[in-house]
């Protein structure tokens, strides 16, 4: 019996949406979401039963059985009873059913009571009827009590809030407590008895997620650990006894050494490395990471690229002569030999160069200077014999920055199990403030200063941000010197951006899915394919789970899937491309993107921030609130404060035109407005109480004058009326009355008494009450003062100029007297 992840997450889904937003409201977990806790368990379970069957201790079933086990461990609090009440087997059935459960094998007796016995004994203090039953019953054999042993660590576990287990010793020593009974009672099959964990100090967004990555692989591979849990900081595995054997130092050299090594980061250097600008060949600082053969590719396919324009052996002697250049200015002793070698191969001097800045003459220059440019030698040719000639010394005297920085990086911030190198960390953080302030030896980004740490920004670095919008001491985004400066580790993070394909663009927001537990890799991947498909167009949508759903939602249908782009990690990113002249406005796209946050959150077990950033850093990533638009504008934080209609609201965004209405709301100039446009629209929204929500939020209800009128104007609609329902004209008829008297009503000859009479006499048709009408009168007099700043004058002017505004304002008041007393009755009837 194996259970696919899809359904698994689509499980775990229903039981988010059976529950919302409870919160335990006691003991260690206070405060924390009961659908979140369930969902940690579940994931820690599954993990440790996979290891289990993977070692033969567990069958494949336990594994299937660990997760649901795992989810419904607290019955208790799913259903609001006591453990006893809600761990009978109908209980538990009927709660499967309710997620979604479609595995009939998970129904058998057998497996029912399996789930029920990791429910009822998960707890120090489990049930203790239960504890005799499943001691004396034969068929729960030792493998059913290892598997409560797994749920037993697992919801232990999820105690911790972050990957540094050291802040708990007494509870990690429990869990390994735990891990040792599971040792016991699989006669030593289990050998993993030990919490192994890494720490990361400090989140620098893509920086980090790719050191885990890599860090990741080198863990499993080199060290043998298994993977339980990630957090934002750090990672946590199972281990077989102490890995701290190895120096923390070697540790760092490798990882640094395998950081740079990955195709991503590989890619994105060599990406830009080399380029052709309106001044000829450029190289970036990144050029001289690489090994030399790469750099010289690179240069030659820059130089045959430009062709058709200018001699590409030009261009290639103009890049070598840039490559010598760099390579003297840090030759020391070898400066000689890189002098002899360029001419050697380009046939003059090292210094010589044209003096024009027009790239035709400089490249008629070099052609008059070196016989190679008239040669019968091929480019490519050439190109192998500057390899041959020139490696050794490029490697002898090339700056390679990033290693040095990123070493200096992992020794400042990365923690091995509790273990990290305190003196060098004290050195750093009293470097840090030796050169604060000027521009020139303080990063732009993230503060960090120094002298040799902090450098001008390159173009062909970044993801895609512009060097010169921004300073530390001129306007923001204006172009002008001096430019961009940047520390070497925000330099680092460009490059791992870079590499994992995410850049920074005006026409598009990025939403950061931080998740509230950890999602295997399996899980994962699941949940990326099942993106892929439904992107494509080739999923089965009768079996789609809404776990994926809700993030393709977020895509403009009849986008070209090259442009859609997920990462996924231990936190999602989801950079969305918009388009079109609303959505280039902030406010519009900060509105729409809390919406889609509000679903995200609803469905999937993450913290949601929305920004245009792509370098994030440790204060992006640490919010109260379970979401964050930043710089949200009033729209969105008004959203944010009602939650459940607004995302209710945006349910129905991908299948009707209430995109549409959104941002028709949005270009409304004040709160009444969009509260009238809701009335226009109210027959549209489903369910039936988002339109009287709606109408609320934006104010529609507290004109109290509107309030008094639209309360007789119903009673009188309801006596006139032959129909249980009255029509809309007729609840309206008294206020359009009025209005027609006001349109009568001539300023310049009349007085306020003389419209006094002029609207009792209009109203006077719709009631036989005489007193009523004269009520209806005196309240349509004040507000006319109201809207017109206690000038009647002003404010007949405004009326007749918004007559379609007040006229739904005032049918909206109306339509929700209506809704409060029909959901009164209900709820008296029920």
């Amino acid at each position: 019996m194996i259970v696919q992840e899809e359904q698994m997450l689509k499980s775990i889904y229903e039981l988010k949406k059976r529950l919302g937003e409870a919160k335990h409201e006691s003991g260690s977990k206070a405060g924390r979401s009961i659908a979140d806790h369930l969902t940690n368990v579940a994931f820690t379970s599954y993990l440790l039963a996979q290891y289990l069957y993977s070692r033969n201790v567990l069958d494949d079933r336990h594994v299937t059985l660990a997760f649901y086990a795992g989810l419904l461990h607290d019955m208790n609090k799913i259903l609001s009873r006591s453990l006893r009440q809600s761990s009978s087997l109908e209980e538990i059935k009927e709660v499967l059913n309710s997620l979604g459960v479609s595995e009939s094998d998970l129904f058998v007796q057998e497996n029912l009571q399996i789930i029920q016995m990791c429910v009822s004994l998960h707890q120090e203090t489990g049930l203790v009827g239960m504890e005799l039953l499943f001691n004396r019953e034969e068929k729960f054999d030792k493998k059913v009590k290892i598997l409560t042993k797994v749920i037993k660590f697992a919801d232990k576990f999820d105690n911790f809030s972050n990957a540094d287990l050291e802040k708990d010793r007494r509870l990690k020593e429990s869990c390994e407590s735990v891990l040792r009974e599971i040792q016991t009672l699989s006669d030593g099959k289990f050998d993993r008895t030990t919490l192994f964990h890494v720490v990361l100090k400090e989140y620098r967004g893509m920086l980090t997620e790719l050191i885990f990555e890599v860090l990741n692989d080198l863990l499993i591979e080199k060290h043998d650990l298994f993977p339980i849990a990630r957090f934002p900081n750090g990672l946590v595995y199972l281990s077989k006894g102490d890995q701290r054997e190895e120096p923390l130092e070697h540790l760092i050299f490798e990882l640094s050494q395998r950081f740079l090594d990955h195709e991503g980061i590989a890619r994105a250097i060599f990406q830009d490395s080399v380029t052709f600008e309106s001044t000829g060949v450029r190289l970036s600082s990144s050029a001289f990471e690489m090994k030399f053969n790469r750099l010289i590719d690179k240069l030659l396919m820059i130089s045959i690229s430009k062709k058709d324009k200018f001699n590409e052996k030009a261009i290639f002697i103009e890049g070598l002569q840039r490559i010598c250049e760099e390579l003297y200015r840090n030759g020391g002793s070898h400066r000689d030999s890189i002098k002899e070698k360029f001419k050697l191969l380009a046939g003059f001097n090292l210094g010589q160069k044209s003096k024009s800045q027009v790239l035709q003459e400089k490249y008629e220059t070099i052609s008059r200077l070196s016989p190679f440019v008239n040669s019968s030698e091929s480019l490519e040719d050439f190109a192998k014999r500057c390899v041959s000639e020139l490696t050794d010394l490029y490697e002898k005297r090339s700056k390679r920055n990033l290693k040095t920085y990123l070493e200096r990086y992992l020794t400042i911030n990365l923690s091995v199990c509790g273990y990290n190198i305190v003196e060098q960390y004290t050195k750093e953080f009293v470097r840090s403030f030796r050169r604060y302030g000027p521009h020139k030896y303080t990063c732009s980004i993230c503060g960090t200063s120094g002298e040799d740490e902090v450098v001008e920004a390159e173009s062909a670095e970044t993801p895609s941000l512009k060097v010169q919008m921004f300073t530390n001491r001129g306007p923001a985004h204006k172009r002008m010197d001096p430019k961009r400066h940047v520390c070497q580790y925000c330099r680092l993070q460009f490059l791992a951006t870079k590499a994992k394909g995410l850049n920074y663009s005006d026409s598009q927001i990025v939403f950061v899915l931080l998740p509230e537990n950890y999602y295997p890799d399996s899980f994962l991947r699941a949940m990326e394919e099942q993106v892929k498909k439904e992107l494509n167009g080739t999923s089965n949508e009768s079996s789609q789970p809404a776990m994926s759903d809700v993030i393709v939602s977020l895509f403009k249908k009849g986008k070209k899937k090259e442009q859609l782009k997920i990462i996924f990690g231990n936190m999602v990113y989801i950079p969305i491309p918009v388009s079109g002249n609303d959505l280039q406005k902030w406010k519009s796209l900060s509105a729409m993107a809390a919406i889609s946050a509000l679903r995200i959150r609803h469905r999937i077990p993450v913290r949601v921030l929305v920004t245009k950033d792509v370098q994030l850093l440790q204060d992006d990533i640490e919010f109260d609130e379970n979401i964050w638009v930043k710089d949200a504008g009033v729209f969105a934080k008004k959203i944010l404060l009602n939650r459940g209609v607004w995302r209710q609201f945006g349910e129905y965004l991908q299948d009707t035109n209430l995109r549409d209405y959104l941002f028709e709301f949005l270009s409304q100039p004040t709160d009444l407005d969009v509260a009238a446009v809701v009335v226009k629209r109210w027959e549209d929204f489903k369910p039936m109480a988002i339109a009287p929500s709606l109408f609320k939020i934006f104010g529609g209800d507290r004109v109290e004058e509107i309030r008094k009128m639209a309360e007789l104007a119903r009673r009188w609609a309801f006596r006139r009326s032959s129909e249980s329902k009255p029509t809309e004209y007729q609840y309206t008829k008294p206020f359009l009355d009025a209005i027609k008297s006001v349109r009568k009503f001539d300023p310049k000859t009349e007085d306020e008494e003389v419209l006094e009479a002029l609207i009792f006499e209009s109203v006077s048709r719709s009631t036989d009450s005489q007193n009523e009408a004269k009520e209806f009168a005196d309240a349509f007099l004040s507000f006319l003062k109201r809207i017109g700043e206690g000038n009647l004058i002003n404010g007949r002017e405004t009326l007749i100029l918004n007559y379609a505004k007040y006229r739904n304002l005032f049918l909206g008041t109306i339509k929700l007297l209506v809704y409060e007393s029909t959901t009164s009755k209900k709820s008296k009837e029920v």
